[in-house]
């Protein structure tokens, strides 16, 4: 049973309070109430939503500390000096005004957690024109595209020196990237630092899906992935407007593969991935729901390797048209509303077949599929790379074709 040892009420920052101390003792459903309120506070309003459930448990446990002495509330002789064996025993007035109180306050705490940020990824082997989607907050900068990067920092962010192809001994070290990158993505968002490190990363794994799928389309060959770890550096930097001027590195698990040539895209392909963001912006919620879910299998895939690599891919069909009670036909269906010729619709059955199988536990690979020799005679193709490109040509079809 955790404890806390603290002053009750509200203090002033970086001063020591003083006051009798309170001892708190916390079990299991104390926990599990945190966890239950801190959720109801992040969903209660939409300025919340890129709050991370960590700072809001802190923010909930913290109203209580600073509440627990409000003669409105509580009965504060009670509190202080342990005359009831639970706070809410305490409570002075009616619980429903209590509690409506409470969360008030709590809501009012976690507003002043809430901070615009920027989050910065670095992306190898991706070579892309600078360029922005800025309804979703997401900007492209090429390496030494010194305009693009200028434009940024007009932004009002604090990059304190930072700057993306700079070195020199005045670099941070705990902020100085890796050098062999070739793209770097920023996202403007806002939240908790937590939280907008978490939506971050989701733009980012929907972004680098699609560019991934747009370069494939346009490649004369599959893009061979290296034996090299790929980049995980993720640093975020405080705009002027945040009360918190604070840096932060937190690096994250690999986003885009390391691939042994460089992944291009030219102005067009720049146009089309826009093109996909707007789409995807007039989409109804829920079909716009699905297919950033695909897209995020669809960037899991990418990252991933054999079993693993081919789960994901399909996981990204399901999500984008899999239906509960009717996956194998509402995927076939689905490839045949978004205009997939009859031979790829074969194959997806197939590719059905071989998923149950690496699910089920008939196979532990997918070259150890019976059907493994078959499918090369029919198809003439691989089953790995035939579920990666359905999958992308499905998540690029989907915002224009999908409902």
């Amino acid at each position: 049973m955790p404890s806390d040892l603290f002053f009750p009420g509200v203090h002033p920052r970086f001063v020591f309070p003083t006051g009798i101390s309170v001892a708190w003792w916390r079990n299991e459903r104390a926990h599990a109430a945190q966890r239950g309120v801190a959720s109801l506070l992040v969903g209660s309003n939409a300025v919340f939503e890129g709050c991370d459930q960590e700072t809001a448990r802190n923010v909930v446990l913290d109203t209580l500390k600073e509440a627990c002495n409000d003669s409105d509330i509580f009965h504060a002789d009670d509190v202080v000096f342990a005359k009831s064996s639970t706070l809410f025993e305490c409570l002075k007035a009616d619980l429903n005004e209590c509690a409506d109180q409470l969360f008030a306050r709590m809501q009012r705490n976690l507003s002043r957690e809430i901070g615009r940020c920027c989050t910065v990824f670095l992306v190898p082997r991706l070579r892309v024109p600078s360029f922005s989607v800025e309804n979703h907050g997401i900007y492209v900068v090429e390496v030494g595209d010194a305009d693009a990067w200028r434009r940024i920092l007009n932004m009002g962010f604090a990059f304190s020196g930072w700057e993306p192809g700079v070195y020199g001994p005045g670099t941070d070290a705990a902020f100085s990237p890796p050098t062999d990158y070739s793209s770097v993505l920023l996202i403007d968002g806002k939240g908790t630092r937590s939280g907008v490190q978490f939506l971050s990363t989701l733009k980012v794994r929907a972004f680098l899906a699609v560019a991934s799928a747009v370069a494939s389309r346009n490649s004369a060959h599959a893009s061979q992935k290296a034996g090299v770890r790929t980049h995980e550096y993720c640093a975020q930097f405080p705009h002027a407007s945040n009360p918190q001027q604070v840096r932060w590195r937190s690096d994250t698990e690999p986003l885009f593969p390391n691939f042994l040539e460089d992944v291009t895209i030219d102005q067009l392909g720049a146009l089309e991935i826009r093109k996909w963001f707007t789409q995807l912006d007039v989409a109804p919620t829920e079909v716009a729901t699905r297919i950033e879910k695909a897209a995020h299998f669809l960037n899991l895939g990418l990252n991933s390797g054999g079993t693993g690599a081919f789960v994901n891919f399909f996981v990204a069909l399901d999500a984008l048209l899999g239906r509960r009670g009717a996956v194998e036909t509402s995927i076939l269906g689905g490839l045949e509303r978004l205009g997939f010729e009859q031979a790829d619709i074969n194959r997806a059955q197939s590719l059905f077949q071989l998923r149950n199988d690496l699910v089920h536990g008939g196979s532990r690979y997918v070259e150890e599929w019976t059907l493994y020799p078959r499918y090369l005679r029919r198809f003439g193709s691989s089953p790995m790379r035939d579920v990666q490109r359905i999958a992308e040509t499905a998540v690029l079809l989907a915002p224009d074709k999908l409902y």
